[in-house]
């Protein structure tokens, strides 16, 4: 079995074209079940948004006419009318391809979620009197207000999260080769 990136994107396709290809919710397991069914296929997933479809399988075989013909079935398109617009990667292409789709996202909750939770530590040291950062900002605004504390704390949160986005911006660079800066 071999890893198979079979798709259509807003890059090679019009949205009149993507809009017959895409998957809606209630119709997935029925094509999941169809797909898996297909005699060179054995695991799959579908992905299926405004801007792309995609079909990531575990495939026996070089050929792709079972599953572009599988794909203009399902949607009652005439048999080979995809052709033109469907792109395919195969094994480590197909994995660099599900990472640079992937991974953007993931990094990018990661990354505001940890420095998100620096401002859950000032609820969390409250709650369960613990000392750090957190309780001296607390004690800081709730008793006798030391201006200083404050502008150290709330600089230093600020640095925080600004090199959270800095190092975030630069793993852009790297993870999706269409982001670039001048």
């Amino acid at each position: 079995m071999r890893l198979l990136v079979l798709g259509i994107n807003h890059r090679t396709a019009p949205v009149e074209i993507r809009g017959q290809v895409a998957f809606p919710v209630e119709q997935l397991p029925r094509a999941l079940g169809e797909l898996t069914a297909l005699q060179n296929v054995g695991e799959a997933a579908i992905l299926s948004t405004c801007n792309r479809t995609e079909l990531y399988c575990a495939k026996q075989g070089e050929g792709l006419e079972e599953l572009t013909d599988w794909l203009c079935r399902f949607h009652g398109l005439e048999k080979g009318s995809l052709e033109p617009h469907l792109y395919a990667y195969w094994e480590a292409d197909a994995v660099r391809h599900i990472l640079r789709v992937a991974a953007p996202p993931i990094v990018t909750g990661l990354i505001l979620g940890l420095a998100a939770t620096l401002g859950g530590s000032i609820l969390i040291e409250t709650v369960f009197a613990w000392d750090g950062m957190g309780q001296l900002y607390f004690k800081t605004f709730s008793g006798q207000p030391d201006e200083s504390i404050i502008i150290g704390l709330t600089f230093m949160f600020t640095i925080i999260y600004v090199v959270a986005r800095l190092v975030l911006e630069v793993l852009y660079v790297f993870l999706d080769p269409r982001v670039r800066y001048q």
